[in-house]
């Protein structure tokens, strides 16, 4: 991830969004579109039945769609730190 020159705030205390799946995707006019969904578990009748429900839709230009895929490639394939024999 580049340095960051800039402080970073949150003042509006933006809350953490838990999904299950992504739903949708595509880029439109080089912005990158998002969709995802999270699996709820409704009672219906004494069943309890699988309720998917969008949750949070992203919005990244290019430049932020490669950061994050370089992010989530070293999330999944970390370094290793096993040294050789």
């Amino acid at each position: 991830m580049p340095e960051n020159t800039m402080s970073i705030t949150d003042p509006n205390h933006v809350a953490p969004v838990f999904v299950s799946v992504v739903v949708g995707s595509g880029i439109y006019n080089h912005v990158a579109n998002i969709t995802f969904g999270t699996l709820l578990f409704s009672p219906k009748d004494d069943v309890i039945e699988p309720d998917m429900v969008v949750s949070c839709r992203l919005r990244l230009d290019l430049i932020c769609l490669q950061q994050l895929y370089e992010q989530i490639g070293q999330m999944l394939n970390p370094p290793s730190t096993e040294k050789p024999n």
